[in-house]
């Protein structure tokens, strides 16, 4: 299993949380992933019946360069922070107030040599079947900060970040198995502050915050794009968070959502251009295997190779000097 990354980029009122999450009628990417998660995994076309699959699932929201868990309801109350239903009129506009009251709760991104850039403190919650993942999905939007803005009534005033650590397993015996993590990130829509604000000082801070954390976005895909030496994942809380799905081991998709009105064709043409530029990036994904299995698998292929060179030769007869050349080398 490889790791997996999808984004959702695009001007604001452009389609992208009914893109990654959908209704109930018409579910988006992100229900449908789940729902293949925990459907039965084949290998060369066959079933494997004996294959358990666990998975954890963390939802992050990036607020003003702040850092937040969608999941943690000890500082997420509902009375306070729901939205309502996420694609009706009856939409919850969330305070300035509510914001600072949310100011101490935020998270840090800490860097650490093998697990590479994380969130401290980000709660990890166990689902079995689709039906808990849902649940937890529907528990994290209730947290989304939403706004109204002139240009949308449901307006994303955060970027939001699902993310789904896969565990796979062949059989009972099997205890390290394979693991990879799937990120779907719905990004803030870009928007022009003055003329979606309307003349609210909050709106227009939100909207300032969440250009600027694109347009780091847009650095670093550039730089990567380029092949530069100096990539600046940092200039970003955002960016540091999704360094490997950027730029390192990780299967990346982008999804643009783009609006069909005239009067957005210059946000239309960026949204292409960052597109372009994000379809030049080469990652280098690997399965995700621990190195112990990956040693004894790699051992069984040596031996079914050696098995197959004795079986040419012929029998009760000498070792080919190859296999026995083959053997000693592995024993050293």
């Amino acid at each position: 299993k490889t790791d997996a990354t999808v984004f959702a980029y695009g001007q604001t009122g452009a389609g992208k949380p009914y893109s990654m999450g959908g209704t109930a009628k018409d579910p988006g990417l992100t229900p449908q992933v789940c729902q293949q998660l925990f459907s039965p995994p084949k290998q060369e076309g066959v079933a494997l019946p004996n294959c358990r699959v666990k998975v954890d699932v963390s939802v992050a929201e990036v607020y003003k360069e702040k850092v937040f868990d969608l999941l943690n309801t000890k500082h997420n109350s509902p009375k306070e922070q729901s939205a309502g239903p996420r694609f009706s009129s009856s939409a919850k506009v969330v305070s300035p107030k509510h914001s600072q009251q949310q100011a101490d709760h935020s998270l840090k991104v800490r860097e650490d040599p093998e697990r590479g850039m994380y969130v401290e403190g980000l709660t990890e919650h166990k689902a079995n079947n689709p039906a808990e993942i849902k649940a937890l999905m529907d528990e994290a939007e209730k947290g989304r900060r939403v706004g109204q803005t002139l240009m949308n009534a449901t307006s994303s005033r955060s970027h939001s970040l699902v993310m789904l650590q896969l565990h796979q397993y062949s059989s009972k015996e099997d205890k390290a198995g394979r693991h990879c993590k799937i990120v779907l990130v719905d990004l803030a829509g870009s928007e022009r502050p003055s003329f979606a604000s309307g003349g609210d000082a909050a709106r227009f801070k939100e909207g300032v915050e969440i250009n600027k954390s694109l347009t780091a976005l847009g650095n670093v895909i550039s730089a990567l794009a380029e092949g530069r030496k100096h990539v600046p994942f940092r200039d970003s809380v955002l960016t540091c968070i999704l360094r490997d799905s950027l730029g390192g081991n990780s299967k990346t998709a982008l999804i643009a959502a783009l609006s069909p009105a005239d009067i957005n064709f210059d946000e239309t043409l960026s949204t292409l251009r960052f597109a372009d530029r994000a379809k030049q990036i080469v990652n280098k994904a690997i399965v995700n295997e621990d190195p112990a299995e990956q040693k004894i698998r790699e051992m069984e292929k040596e031996i079914a190779r050696l098995r197959a060179l004795t079986n040419n030769g012929t029998a009760g007869g000498p070792l080919p000097c190859c296999v026995v050349c083959s053997v000693a080398c592995n024993v050293m």
